[in-house]
């Protein structure tokens, strides 16, 4: 416990730095909380007994507890290569999410137009956010992958031709997708996404289809620690994704959309 407790201090540390001062009481009190519950034995962590322990709550209370607690492990594995134990059921808790079918996916693709299907086809094949899909530029987009964030993610050749055709219709200028100049807003991104669903009896939100991202390559047997480096969490390290085969070739092969 005392281990625990000092490794949490330090990590808390890192946490006030990089996030904001309501963040920061949140992990502050979920992992003081979560630290109570975890076992410690020859470099292996079990988090069982904290899992039972929340199982109560709403999904997704549930959902973003374990999160804070994923970025205390990952913190621990990098820096003592601790095995976690009970690792599976809690990549199955992060999916009582809401998430969308994949054929409702391709139903409301089937109903979109070029700017809708080039926004949707890039969040739930990549995974993005709403705010990152709005700041790409031109320049973010190299010929085998895009910068998100610092993040270099490989796009694979459906991607590269989705892009492609959409920059010769629309011949944007700066951003990705513009008017007047100017990025789309997350507001006017978040209509464009949410349209094509609309029309086939679907009222979903952007964070859904980031979420079925998730999920559906969970349930390809895709490894969560695989999915949090695709996404660019903190606190895990990691070399420049384009280099790493492993991630691009296993997260093409297992994702719904992949026409490869």
């Amino acid at each position: 416990m005392e281990f625990l407790k000092s490794e949490l201090k330090l990590f808390l540390e890192i946490v006030k730095k990089e996030k904001r001062k309501g963040t920061y009481r949140g992990y502050l009190y979920n992992l003081q909380q979560a630290i109570n519950y975890l076992q410690i034995d020859n470099k292996r962590i079990d988090i069982s007994n904290y899992k039972k322990s929340i199982s109560h709550y709403k999904p997704r209370t549930i959902s973003k507890k374990i999160s804070i607690l994923r970025g205390f492990l990952n913190y621990l594995v990098d820096k003592y290569e601790f095995k976690i134990i009970g690792d599976e059921p809690l990549a199955t808790v992060e999916t009582n999410i809401k998430t969308i079918p994949i054929d409702s996916i391709k139903k409301a693709l089937d109903k979109a137009n070029l700017l809708e299907y080039t926004i949707i086809y890039l969040s739930f094949r990549l995974g993005l956010k709403v705010s990152e899909i709005s700041a790409i530029k031109l320049i973010d987009i190299k010929d085998d992958y895009i910068c998100i964030n610092k993040r270099e993610i490989p796009l694979s050749d459906d991607l590269k031709d989705i892009i492609n055709k959409f920059v010769q219709k629309r011949s944007p200028k700066k951003y990705l997708f513009e008017k007047d100049g100017l990025s789309l807003s997350l507001a006017q991104i978040r209509y464009l996404m949410k349209r094509p669903f609309q029309e086939i009896g679907l009222n979903i939100t952007p964070t859904q289809i980031r979420h079925s991202f998730v999920a559906h390559l969970l349930k390809k047997g895709v490894n969560i620690k695989t999915i949090t480096k695709f996404l660019g969490q903190k606190f895990v390290s990691i070399p420049s994704l384009d280099a790493d085969s492993k991630i691009k070739i296993q997260n093409y092969k297992a994702h719904p959309l992949c026409l490869n």
